[in-house]
């Protein structure tokens, strides 16, 4: 059994609620491989992957290029050791940019793990645009692995309360303010019910209250559980995902909310405009595209759609995609 290590890694007891994407990966790869730092904190930081050379033969690194400043160049000059001492690298490609993508240390780690890693996950087939034909030959495609969520598919349906619902974080680079802003200038407020929940970003709660108060309007500053999450999406016409920014690849607010059956309205780019190509959901080019879908609702949604996402949860589960690396990497 092959020996795999990690990046990042949290404490077993973080990794469900702080990290659901590397839980997830962890659990399902330690099927095939022998995960050598699962839920093991890294004291030293990225010097932990230096000091792990030889415990492992494949290292997995995910969001590698966000990493600055001294942690990012001994990063860096970590993938050169691993690639000098023959150890498999694998990146996963989760941003079109770093999140610091000014910096030069954040454009060289992205350019070295680029050329330097044997395989590259993409986990929409957006990524492709992003890179070489000499990189493109070793990629590989998984769409993004979806949560075991089956108990969870929704088929009774609730009285609407809402028309439009958005919830997850909520933050300006996630396009809210253009969003209500539109709503605003068009008076779709008067016509539609919006709700908004979400842990706000520091010192804008009270802002957008005061800015967009209006009675058909409910903002809630709030983390929500699973089990309100289900109610939310049940009384809602549409879950609607106000991404605008040119880096969005994917969302784990949109694998939670697609399970939940509700109709989804989310941006044509990364994974919203494969799984619109797919039919599951809809998609927009531009705010007016969501007058349109309100306008044009429809009170019971088809049962083949419903069944279509039933099928690709299918396809595309954590244990699939663990068997999917076990035979590929």
């Amino acid at each position: 059994m092959k020996k795999v290590y990690v990046f990042p890694m949290r404490i077993r007891e973080d990794l469900e609620k702080k990290s659901p994407y590397i839980n997830h990966l962890t659990k399902y790869l330690s099927d095939h491989f022998e995960v050598v730092n699962h839920g093991l904190r890294p004291r030293l930081g990225v010097m932990d992957i230096f000091l792990s050379t030889w415990k492992a033969d494949v290292f997995m690194f995910n969001w590698i290029e966000n990493k600055t400043g001294l942690q990012g160049l001994i990063l860096w000059f970590t993938v050169y050791w691993l690639k000098m001492n023959q150890k498999k690298i694998v990146w996963t490609h989760h941003n079109v940019h770093p999140h610091k993508s000014q910096s030069t240390i954040c454009k060289l780690i992205m350019s070295t793990v680029k050329s330097k890693s044997d395989k590259i996950i993409f986990h929409t087939k957006e990524s492709e645009r992003y890179f070489d034909q000499l990189e493109l030959k070793k990629s590989l495609y998984f769409f993004h692995p979806l949560f075991d969520r089956s108990p969870m598919f929704m088929e009774k349906e609730s009285e609407k309360k809402t028309d439009v619902l958005v919830w997850g974080r909520v933050r300006k680079s996630k396009g809210i303010d253009d969003f209500l802003k539109f709503m605003k200038k068009k008076q779709l407020f008067d016509k539609y019910s919006v709700r908004v929940v979400g842990k706000f970003e520091k010192g804008t709660f009270e802002e957008y209250q005061a800015t967009y108060n209006h009675p058909n309007l409910k903002l809630e500053d709030r983390f929500v559980d699973e089990e309100e999450l289900n109610q939310l999406h049940s009384e809602a016409k549409f879950v609607f995902f106000p991404y605008t920014g040119s880096s969005v690849l994917n969302s784990g607010a949109l694998i939670s909310s697609l399970p939940r059956l509700t109709p989804i309205i989310g941006p044509r780019v990364g994974a919203f405009k494969e799984l619109a190509e797919e039919q599951l959901i809809h998609s927009y080019v531009s705010m007016e595209d969501l007058e349109h879908y309100l306008e044009s609702y429809l009170e019971d949604d088809t049962l083949s759609k419903k069944q279509r996402i039933k099928a690709f949860f299918e396809n595309y589960t954590w244990s699939n995609y663990a068997k999917f690396l076990s035979q590929n990497v």
